[in-house]
């Protein structure tokens, strides 16, 4: 492991003062409370700005149902679990808010920055978005396209009814370092391996990507120096039982496709049971099939 990150939520600390909102919001029921404070639009009913949007980035569209509580894979079991309740209740909340911002509104308000994420005319740097799901790289791209920004970080809001302080449920992500079948130098290259997991270095490492530490524990050093003024937070939610990560499936990139599919269909209005059901019909039969082919090969080794 070279790097590794987890997800937050970020806020605009001056848009939240302008509004008398004195902190960041824990559940999804108060997140929904601030969609009008910040939404504002033009003279055709367009969107200019607003508080949140499931789709700003479009880099997770699978997440929100750990935010629930849920999850989308069993994979004890080798089982697609979309069809939930708790997948249902997140889908569900991503139609209701479609519905409330305007369903083509919001899309065309979404699309807009497909390609400006993580730049000068990223979303939120510019305002148009009061809070956003992103990792801890966003605050590197601040300093460089947004230095004045004013903002904070705080764990994801969740559904109230698995809401726990001590547990914040995130995702985190890590970049695999590993030596290729066929390398030259196989005890070399092991001595750089080892090398990178020094803490030292992986501290280093992780400091100048503006990212956690993927090591259970931190020297005292690693927060107090470390560029971004809210490491900790993303460090703690590292270390959280309830951290997640994507789904331990080869199906994986057929399966985010169809859920992404899935998610524009929801967003456009389409009926979330039926969305969800088919989903989990198809990736089933992915899954099954791709299990069955493997237990084929190692039979025939």
């Amino acid at each position: 492991m070279s790097a590794c990150h987890s997800l937050a939520f970020y806020y605009n600390r001056a848009r939240f003062r302008d509004a008398n909102i004195a902190s960041p919001p824990k559940t999804i029921a108060e997140l929904d409370a601030l969609m009008d404070r910040f939404t504002e639009r033009d003279a055709k009913g367009g969107i200019k700005s607003t508080s949140f949007c499931q789709p700003i980035p479009d880099w997770w569209l699978f997440f929100w149902p750990f935010l629930f509580g849920g999850d989308i894979y069993d994979q004890v079991a080798n089982r697609a679990t979309m069809d939930s309740p708790e997948c249902i209740s997140a889908f569900q909340w991503v139609s209701d808010c479609a519905a409330r911002l305007g369903r083509e509104e919001g899309r065309a308000f979404a699309s807009s920055f497909n390609r400006s994420i993580d730049s000068a005319d990223d979303p939120f740097f510019n305002a148009r978005v009061a809070m956003i799901m992103q990792g801890p790289w966003i605050a590197n791209f601040a300093r460089t396209y947004k230095p004045s920004l004013d903002f904070a970080v705080a764990p994801l809001p969740v559904d109230a009814a698995v809401y726990d302080p001590a547990q914040p449920i995130t995702m985190i992500e890590a970049d695999v370092l590993m030596i290729p079948k066929g390398c030259p130098h196989p005890e070399e290259a092991f001595e750089f391996l080892l090398f990178t997991q020094r803490r030292e270095v992986h501290e280093r490492l992780a400091a100048e990507h503006f990212k956690p530490s993927g090591l259970r524990s931190v020297s005292p050093e690693f927060v107090s120096r470390h560029p971004h003024p809210f490491i900790k937070v993303h460090n703690d939610m590292m270390q959280s039982p309830r951290a997640r990560v994507q789904p331990r499936t080869r199906t994986w990139k057929e399966y985010s496709d169809l859920i992404n599919g899935a998610f524009d269909a929801i967003w456009k209005g389409d009926d979330v049971g039926r969305q969800l059901t088919t989903v989990q019909s198809r990736i089933q039969s992915v899954i099954d099939d791709s299990a069955a082919r493997l237990r084929q090969r190692r039979g025939h080794a």
